[in-house]
């Protein structure tokens, strides 16, 4: 009896692990980030042995997107071994794509019942909140009559201290995609369920806040992609005039918002950096350059270049000045997944890449699966725009496919049947 306890405890180790991970993701990658990956790896293969799990193993084909997960991010070492510069940056490389392993691991393991969307879901909202009221704590409430000022003060706090909008905007577009899931889809009580829908007004006031535009657009898009399925599912004239209505709004909100003006009224710095590494995947499309040695030419083509100085360089240049710090090449990059897998793994890896995506918005997980498909939307959206190793961790991607796997297999243990009706 007291050892079936101690089992039954320790299956709840990667829980543990899961929820702190969750818990450390907004912030700026650092060693309790690691170690919260690293414990999550080492507690999940502990449970596996002690309780025996593999008794139950068997082979499902939602497991191949695991393995695509293990295929990517071997094609680092792989690929450098045919690399021949070696800096810091394949270290850090191998740090950031390590979730693909760790992650890729337990899928193909198996997944307990014991992992529950909604743990996921609180812990986001709380880590929100407790975000928020740190900021506010030193920019003070909103100050109407200056709010552009106060705005720009928000997002500097944010910015120094806990990470980029590009982070924290797709991490607050999740939470409320789990949040909409758990106020609408659960049998929990109406105070739980309303409550969770109550707090998530923190992660929207959150996004609409920052200076990422990205991420407004994701949540602008997200809420459009939820009003057209119930509208292609009920087919009721007044959802149809909502989403009319919401359009309109979306499209007001997003005019007013200053980096949108900017980015209608002059061209997009991006635009000259994506030339680069076109320039780039246009000599190597095949084999691409490896990982140090890309981000080597890549650096050395942008400062050549007039325009992705003047956009891009020169501006990470003072950035950095300010701070009193030397400039990071480290954190010139090409500012899209593709191109960045493109010039670093040639084609192989883009293959591989299309093919996990693809495989993640397939998975057989009925109900759940357009609730992982709304964060798999957030998550490419941002990626356009945003480099993979760099701001959108590999993390991400890892744990929300695992995370609603989970719910699919422990749904199916407890046999629920409710299908996805808003309550």
């Amino acid at each position: 009896m007291e050892m079936n306890r101690i089992k039954n405890s320790i299956s709840y180790l990667p829980v543990i692990g899961f929820l702190f991970l969750i818990a450390s993701l907004p912030f700026y990658y650092g060693w309790f980030q690691r170690a919260a990956l690293y414990i999550l790896g080492v507690s999940y293969v502990i449970d596996y042995v002690i309780n025996q799990r593999w008794k139950d193993w068997h082979w499902s084909k939602n497991k191949w997107v695991y393995v695509a997960f293990i295929g990517f991010f071997l094609l680092i070492p792989l690929r450098q071994c045919c690399d021949e510069n070696i800096t810091s940056l394949f270290s850090k490389t191998i740090q950031n794509y390590l979730p693909f392993l760790i992650f890729g691991i337990c899928g193909i393991i198996g997944i307990t019942n014991k992992w529950r969307m909604e743990y996921a879901t609180w812990i986001m909202l709380l880590t929100s909140i407790v975000v928020l009221s740190y900021v506010l704590r030193h920019v003070g409430l909103p100050d109407w009559n200056n709010y552009n000022i106060w705005c720009l003060s928000f997002n500097q706090i944010l910015h120094q201290n806990v990470n980029t909008h590009m982070v924290l905007n797709l991490y607050w577009n999740i939470s409320i995609i789990l949040s909409l899931f758990v106020g609408c889809c659960t049998c929990y009580s109406k105070w739980i369920r309303y409550g969770t829908l109550m707090c998530m007004v923190f992660p929207l006031f959150l996004v609409s806040v920052t200076d990422g535009r990205t991420g407004l657009l994701t949540l602008v898009g997200i809420i459009l992609i939820l009003m057209l399925y119930m509208l292609y599912r009920y087919r009721r004239w007044w959802i149809g005039l909502l989403t009319i209505a919401f359009l309109i709004c979306a499209y007001i909100a997003l005019m007013q918002h200053g980096r949108f003006v900017d980015a209608v009224n002059k061209t997009n710095p991006r635009v000259y950096i994506w030339e680069v590494a076109l320039d780039m995947i246009k000599e190597k499309p095949l084999l691409g350059y490896g990982v140090c040695s890309s981000r080597l030419e890549f650096v050395e083509r942008g400062l050549k270049d007039e325009d992705f100085y003047n956009s891009y360089a020169q501006y990470l240049q003072q950035d950095f000045i300010k701070k009193g710090k030397p400039v990071d090449m480290s954190v010139m990059h090409p500012h899209n997944a593709l191109l960045e897998t493109w010039i670093q793994f040639g084609i192989v890896g883009v293959l591989i890449l299309c093919v996990l995506i693809v495989l993640s918005l397939t998975m057989h997980l009925g109900k759940y699966q357009l609730f992982l498909n709304l964060c798999i939307f957030a998550f490419l959206l941002q990626s356009i725009f945003e480099s993979l190793g760099n701001e959108l961790k590999p993390i991400y991607l890892c744990l929300l496919v695992l995370l609603w796997h989970s719910q699919y297999i422990n749904s199916q243990c407890n046999n629920e049947q409710a299908s996805f009706q808003p309550r």
